[in-house]
């Protein structure tokens, strides 16, 4: 008997393989012209913006209009959650010379049953348009306390206006099998994405999407977190870009899970060895 072989064996759409390569282009694009390519961190991390005053837990700003370091004084906080007490809420936040607050950023911290402890993530606020740096400082202040705990994985969700900011802070899209849609066909790409962004996609176009594809175990998924994330992006400077904005106010398209790790971590780890704030404050959060 004569037995053959692969006799069923499945074609490949060519198509699929070829959006695999481009997606891939895509994303070394995607990082390559935005991550850590911030001004205002640039700026920020100069000599010129280092506080060196007399003032405890003071650190500097900068004013928009004049471009000069304006102050700001950081007050810290911790609570225990009142529904898990195992989880402590920390907020740091920034105050002007009167008192009134410029922002703060609010996370909270768990510990593992490998007595490791994660981060969960938190909400940030600011409250002043005339300044810059205000984000910025919270995240510096944020990322330099996970470090302090020794947390491997900063997590946070990233509103469609604020997207360029957390991808220039070195944030990435997640990637996992929970944002994975399988696809067997180039032609199944497009009722994909209008099914997954139907109703998320807000402002933008389903048609503007640009569908990230991946391979994996020789199956083909579109990532629709990062697809969300490389098109809100995209969109993103494109309207800043057209209004000369310095930040979008609003804009109602998909969030993005993001998270700071790895090697992106490591690159705001060399950071602050030279640029550390909690270190120096008088104020201390708790240990763990």
């Amino acid at each position: 008997m004569i037995l053959i072989k692969n006799i069923f064996k499945r074609t490949v759409d060519p198509n699929l393989r070829k959006a695999v390569k481009d997606s891939e282009k895509i994303m070394q694009k995607y990082i390559d012209e935005n991550v850590f390519k911030s001004s205002t961190m640039k700026e920020l991390l100069s000599d010129t913006f280092e506080y060196k005053g007399q003032r405890p837990d003071t650190i500097l700003l900068k004013d928009l209009k004049t471009g000069k370091p304006v102050e700001a004084k950081v007050k810290l906080s911790s609570k225990k959650n009142h529904y898990e007490p195992s989880v402590t809420v920390e907020t740091i936040e920034l105050v002007d010379k009167f008192g009134k607050s410029i922002g703060s950023k609010e996370y909270s911290i768990k510990p593992a049953s490998d007595k490791k402890l994660f981060m969960i993530t938190g909400e940030m606020n600011t409250h002043r348009q005339d300044l810059a740096g205000v984000g910025f400082r919270l995240d510096q202040m944020h990322i330099e306390r996970a470090l302090q705990l020794g947390i491997e994985k900063i997590p946070r969700v990233a509103l469609p206006k604020a997207i360029l900011y957390h991808t220039k802070m070195g944030f990435l899209p997640d990637r996992g099998e929970e944002y994975y849609v399988q696809i067997k066909n180039s032609n199944q790409i497009m009722p994909a994405l209008e099914k997954h962004f139907e109703r998320l996609a807000g402002e933008i176009p389903i048609s503007s999407f640009v569908p990230i594809v991946i391979e994996k175990c020789g199956k083909f998924f579109i990532d629709m977190n990062t697809t969300g994330a490389v098109t809100t992006l995209e969109q993103c400077k494109n309207r800043i870009e057209r209004t000369n904005a310095h930040r979008l106010l609003s804009f109602n398209t998909v969030s993005t899970h993001m998270s700071l790790k790895g090697k992106e971590l490591d690159h705001w780890k060399e950071l602050l060895k030279d640029h550390p704030i909690l270190s120096k404050l008088y104020q201390k959060f708790p240990e763990y």
